[in-house]
């Protein structure tokens, strides 16, 4: 950022309020805060640093205006102001460290216009939404790193707005403990312009409604959200994440934990929606699908573990044009997968001890499998299959139904939470996937979402992808393919989305942010002539 002269240093002692002391500072200079300031005001048009002595003193409102590019907020505590206690409508400024409190029946913290990167949050017994984001004054770009909120009545963060555009990232918060149904922790909705969102680690928790619920506006969303965890959330549609028709969404590498809703226990997804590399235990649906409801034109689930699902089947996806891909369905007591479809790929999955593996759902639908299907595992189902298709799916490739043991690494346990289904040595899946996916050393691809890694190895970096036709980042439209990503993965994520991702990132906690660009390609859902669908990955 910058480095802030000592010597405009201006202590704010009793008998100087911090109206006093923004009036006098120079530009650049310190404001060092040595007592309580009550419900002053302090309106920065210039670079200052506001900052306390250490001491835990009660701060007023501050507004930050075009001009006060380099500000920094620092180890500020406000509380018990009857207005939003930040306001930033205009330049870029830093808030470290500070502390919102009971700020009534109104926003901690409000931005219509300029950069801010709030870095050290903790906020409780809000009234109102902790940030809220709208832009009047310019474009908005917002950062919010390391938040704790707790009993945010009103939740996290909305992003809204009829003009303009916003860009905001989430990196590690902590929301929770909130019992109010009608408090999302994150709330997107009433725009039209472009709204970019990218949460990154943290988790949602203890949520009585949707952990994120995004949008009905009319302008565009594009969200991803990697290496977040969902735990014990209840909601009626959607505990962890539901979206409406217009948003573009991108999951990797997160955790969705017992999370319940009557429609979709941990997502409930409309629009077009990408989840990969992630895993779902123990979630529950009253009605239908007890970790996800996909009703979208393009559903992609690849690389996920789905485990232990109750109260309706595991996976309800209807979607135009579906691809699901190295999954695996463990322990269903209903359906694993119900799935309808204009077309649909099903490839390299694992089907385990579930009441039913893949159920066609009897819509209006052509259900048609596409090429390039078949290598699924189905072992141990009271049923593997139910309804009907426009052809047979082992005419599409190769099923295998004589195997009686997964060959997991360790042994099976109804306990999700602490058992994972990655194979063992002597596991008939290994290799066993589809021709057209292979491993790093060209071996077939081994069927499920955990493939087997020698003990030792830590995977290989692996091929990267066919790209574009103008080289390395390929033209919109004909994007290079998706990295290789060797014995961790197996075999190409399937959807083409230009980025590489990392042997076993999304076992600790996902793929490093910053996957706008990755989105934009992915959601444009272009299918090259002679890829795979939804892209792919074919050995060479």
């Amino acid at each position: 950022m910058f480095l802030i002269s000592t010597a405009w240093a201006i202590d704010v002692p009793g008998e100087m309020n911090l109206t006093q002391a923004c009036n006098s500072v120079e530009d650049g200079g310190t404001i060092v805060i040595t007592e309580d300031l009550g419900d002053d005001e302090c309106n920065i048009d210039r670079m200052v640093h506001l900052t306390t002595d250490g001491g835990t003193y009660s701060v007023g409102r501050v507004m930050l205006k075009e001009g006060c590019d380099g500000t920094v907020l620092e180890n500020l505590v406000f509380g018990g102001q009857d207005g939003s206690v930040l306001t930033a409508i205009g330049g870029e400024a830093e808030a470290r460290d500070i502390v919102i409190e009971a700020a009534g029946d109104f926003f901690g913290v409000s931005i219509s216009g300029g950069t801010l990167v709030i870095d050290g949050l903790v906020a409780s017994d809000m009234g109102r939404r902790v940030i809220y984001a709208e832009p009047h004054t310019a474009d908005i770009d917002l950062t919010v790193r390391n938040a704790q909120v707790t009993n945010a009545q009103a939740g996290f963060v909305q992003l809204a707005g009829h003009g303009g555009a916003i860009t905001a990232t989430l990196e590690d918060c902590d929301v929770g403990e909130v019992a109010d149904a009608q408090a999302s922790g994150l709330a997107v909705s009433a725009y039209a312009g472009m709204i970019e969102l990218n949460v990154i680690g943290g988790r949602f928790h203890g949520l009585a409604a949707s952990s994120m619920k995004l949008g009905s506006g009319r302008g565009e969303l594009l969200v991803v959200v990697d290496g977040t965890e969902f735990l014990d959330n209840a909601a009626d549609e959607g505990a962890a994440i539901l979206t409406d028709v217009d948003v573009d969404l991108r999951v990797t590498g997160a955790l969705f934990r017992a999370n319940e809703a009557n429609l979709g226990g941990a997502l409930a997804v409309d629009g077009p929606t990408l989840v990969e590399h992630s895993v779902f235990c123990a979630n529950s649906a009253a009605a239908r699908g007890a970790h996800v409801f996909g009703e979208t034109e393009s559903l992609g689930l690849q690389y996920n573990v789905f485990n232990q699902g109750s109260g309706s089947s595991g996976v309800v996806a209807d979607a135009a044009d579906g691809f699901y891909a190295h999954n695996s369905f463990i322990g269903h007591d209903d359906a694993a997968l119900d799935v309808t479809g204009d077309a649909f790929t099903l490839v390299d999955n694992l089907f385990h001890d579930n009441g039913v593996g893949v159920r066609i759902l009897e819509e209006t639908r052509d259900n048609k499998i596409e090429a390039g299907s078949g290598y699924n595992a189905w072992i141990g189902n009271l049923g593997d299959w139910e309804g009907e298709t426009l052809g047979v799916l082992s005419s599409s490739g190769l099923e295998y139904t004589e195997w009686t043991d997964p060959g997991y690494a360790t042994e099976r346990t109804t306990d999700c939470e602490t058992w994972s289904p990655e194979l063992g040595a002597e596991s008939p899946l290994i290799d066993a996937g589809h021709p057209d996916w292979s491993d790093e050393g060209g071996s077939p691809a081994d069927i499920g979402a955990l493939p087997y890694v020698p003990p030792g190895d830590t995977g290989d970096t692996g091929e990267t992808g066919e790209t574009g036709e103008t080289g390395e980042t390929g033209e919109t439209g004909e994007t290079g393919g998706t990295g290789h990503t060797g014995d961790s993965s197996d075999s190409d994520p399937g959807l083409d989305t230009g980025v590489e991702t990392s042997p076993r990132q999304w076992m600790s906690g996902g793929c490093a942010g910053g996957l706008f660009a990755s989105l934009l390609i992915l959601l444009s859902l272009v299918r090259r002539e002679g890829a795979l669908p939804w892209g792919g990955c074919r050995s060479r």
